[in-house]
C-alpha cells in the first residue's frame, strides 16, 4: 500500500473535549485533537464531510439528535454535511480527512473496500500517525461508522478515542465522541 508521505507525519494528540456544546467533565480525555502544526496538511487531502455548526433540521432530524445527546455514552456531538462526492472518495488506497469536531481531524487511508453499488460501499483503514482504525459504510441514507484510536497521552498513559458516525438524513451526519467508560458492565 502506498501512503502519501505528507500523511505519515500526522500526529493525533488526545485531549479532553472543550468545544462549544461538549459535555465538560464527561469522563476521561475521550475526544482526540489534531496538533495545530499539522493543520496545513488538511487542505491537500479530500474531506469526507465538513462540520455544519447550525444546519436547519427537520423534526425527524431534531428527534434523532436529541436521542443521541441523551445517551449516557455521548460525550460530545457535532453535525456535519457529507460530501456529494463521498462515493468517489471511498476508494482503496485513497486518503481522506475525517473531521470529528471543529479543529479535530484524523487522516485515514482506505485499506479494505467492498463496493456493492455506487451508494453501497464498505470502507475501512488505519488512522495515519495513530494506532487506530476507521470503519465506514456508505448507503443512500448516509454514512455509518466508527473511529477507534489509542496512543500514549502526555503523561505516558494509554488514552483511547472512540467516535460513532450516524446518518441523520438529508446529507447530515452526527459525529459522536463516545465515552466508553459510561458503558454498563454487561
Amino acid at each position: 500500500m502506498t501512503v502519501r508521505s505528507s500523511c505519515l507525519i500526522l500526529s493525533l494528540a488526545l485531549t479532553a473535549c472543550s468545544a462549544p456544546g461538549s459535555v465538560e467533565g464527561a469522563g476521561p480525555a475521550v475526544c482526540p485533537g489534531l496538533s495545530p502544526a499539522i493543520d496545513s496538511l488538511l487542505p491537500r487531502v479530500a474531506h469526507l464531510w465538513t462540520i455544519d455548526v447550525a444546519p436547519p433540521l427537520s423534526h425527524q432530524q431534531e428527534a434523532l439528535v436529541a436521542r443521541i445527546r441523551n445517551r449516557p455514552t455521548a460525550a460530545d456531538i457535532h453535525l456535519a454535511r457529507f460530501s456529494n462526492a463521498a462515493d468517489s472518495l471511498l476508494q482503496a488506497g485513497d486518503t481522506i480527512v475525517l473531521t470529528v469536531a471543529p479543529d479535530q481531524s484524523a487522516i485515514v487511508v482506505g485499506e479494505s473496500v467492498s463496493r456493492r453499488a455506487p451508494w453501497d460501499v464498505s470502507w475501512a483503514g488505519p488512522i495515519q500517525g495513530e494506532s487506530g482504525w476507521v470503519t465506514l459504510v456508505l448507503t443512500i441514507e448516509g454514512i455509518t461508522g466508527t473511529l477507534q484510536g489509542v496512543r500514549k497521552d502526555s503523561t505516558g498513559h494509554l488514552a483511547h478515542a472512540s467516535y460513532k458516525f450516524e446518518p441523520l438524513g438529508g446529507g447530515l451526519e452526527a459525529l459522536v465522541c463516545v465515552d466508553e467508560s459510561k458503558y454498563s458492565p454487561d
